[in-house]
Formats: C-alpha cells, structure tokens, sequence
C-alpha cells in the first residue's frame, strides 16, 4: 500500500487524502493514462529532435 501511495504522490501527484478516495481500479487507470501521456510526450520530443537534427544537416543555399 505505501508503494501505491508513493507512485500515487510521485507520478499522479495525488494527496493521500485523493489517493485513499480512489478505488482501485480508477487507480490503476490513472496510472496507466499517466503512463501513456508519459510515452506522448517523450515521442513528441524526439519526433522535434529529429527535425532539428534534419534541419542542421541540410545543405544550405550558398549566397552569391
């Protein structure tokens, strides 16, 4: 139970008071959404490094 209440308060960041509120089951929903949003953001990230990256190698146009 402290393990839930800890990832509760570290990822959800639920009080305890929120967290004895919740069932079980719309915990672990939560957790797993968090998880999921988690994944978004870190996909989105490299898909923006990518193009960054992209754009530093391309060739540029030469001023004449």
């Amino acid at each position: 139970m402290e393990r839930l209440l800890a990832d509760g308060w570290r990822y959800l960041r639920l009080t305890p008071a929120e967290f004895y509120r919740l069932t079980p089951r719309e915990f672990q929903i939560m957790m797993r959404m968090e998880r999921e949003y988690l994944h978004d953001e870190l996909e989105r990230a490299a898909r923006i490094a990518l193009m960054h990256e992209q754009a530093a190698r391309a060739k540029r146009p030469k001023l004449s």
